[in-house]
């Protein structure tokens, strides 16, 4: 099947590590672990870890979400909260992965996007987690590397340049907040680092999708509405369940609508992910920073000293 779409599920960790670039979820409670440990000598992330995601409500008012990301006998679970926040907003944490993951031998569902996800292997700059605990089935790789930040600003280029989106750069509210955390003159101890993807990969094919991607048709009226407008349509079966899709060059104009899944007689739009490298480079807009590197998973010791200065930040 053709690459239709890509939203990095697993590697979107976060991806916190499996938080995503597509917003963390979490258990009630945090979960703690015995000892945070201080930074690791044989190239692996030390648990826990914390991302930091700069968000904005619906009257451009700003707040901060710290996602942790914990294990417990290689099982991994995330809790995110809201850190910080302008006086005014009003914060709403998007809920984690898709509901429903089917790949061509299983179909994995959660109702609130919160999957299962273990450890399989955690050494060598690269990361496997999984959504079974045995390491069979779907895993995701994740390609890593380790930066230092003993002694160094908070306010460096590594930490700034992931927390504050350069896509608000021009809001008053956005500048203030960021002007405000580079005024800061504090430096990490000796035992911070952090984590910086470089590159991810399925060990599967992905079809991905949630309850309220439903279409008012059924699988036979999708295809013929499709073949009317002289669209090649391809049908597969995905682990019993009827897949059925048209290429993007077919359809330039309607990316949302290339493909299909029927689970249980009703019919879902869905996003395909294949098992390629996802080069992360690709989606940061100033290569050379990327190249020196940018932090997007930090270690206990660094978590704690950036929470401190994001929570003395104004308010108004």
């Amino acid at each position: 099947m053709q690459k239709i779409y890509i939203k990095n599920t697993l590697s979107s960790i976060v991806i916190a590590l499996m938080l995503s670039a597509c917003g963390g979820g979490g258990n009630d409670s945090p979960v703690t672990e015995n000892k945070p440990t201080s930074p690791t000598t044989t190239n692996s992330i030390s648990f826990p870890a914390s991302q930091f995601t700069l968000d904005v409500d619906e009257d451009k008012q700003f707040f901060i979400v710290e996602t942790q990301l914990s294990n417990r006998n290689n099982s991994l679970t995330t809790q995110s909260n809201v850190i910080f926040q302008q006086q005014s907003s009003h914060p709403q944490i998007d809920r984690g992965d898709y509901q429903y993951i089917l790949t061509k031998d299983k179909l994995y569902y959660n109702q609130d996007g919160n999957h299962a996800i273990n450890l399989v292997e955690n050494k060598n700059n690269s990361i496997t987690i999984g959504y079974e605990n045995n390491g069979q089935g779907l895993t995701t790789t994740i390609n890593y590397k380790i930066i230092p930040l003993a002694n160094q600003a908070v306010t460096s280029a590594a930490v700034t340049h992931q927390l504050f989106d350069q896509s608000d750069a021009i809001d008053s509210n956005y500048l203030n907040l960021k002007t405000a955390f580079q005024k800061s003159s504090t430096t990490f101890n000796k035992n911070a680092e952090c984590y910086q993807y470089l590159n991810s990969k399925n060990n599967q094919e992905t079809i991905s999708f949630d309850d309220n991607f439903t279409v008012n048709q059924t699988l036979e009226q999708w295809i013929a509405d499709k073949q009317s407008n002289n669209f090649t349509v391809k049908q597969e079966t995905w682990a019993g369940y009827r897949v059925a899709f048209v290429m993007e060059q077919d359809d330039p104009k309607n990316a949302h609508d290339h493909l299909v899944v029927e689970i249980n007689h009703q019919l879902y739009f869905a996003y395909y992910d294949g098992t390629q490298v996802n080069d992360h480079s690709i989606s940061d807009s100033d290569p050379q920073i990327f190249k020196d590197g940018i932090c997007d998973l930090y270690n206990a010791s660094a978590t704690d000293l950036l929470k401190t200065v994001i929570q003395g930040l104004p308010r108004l």
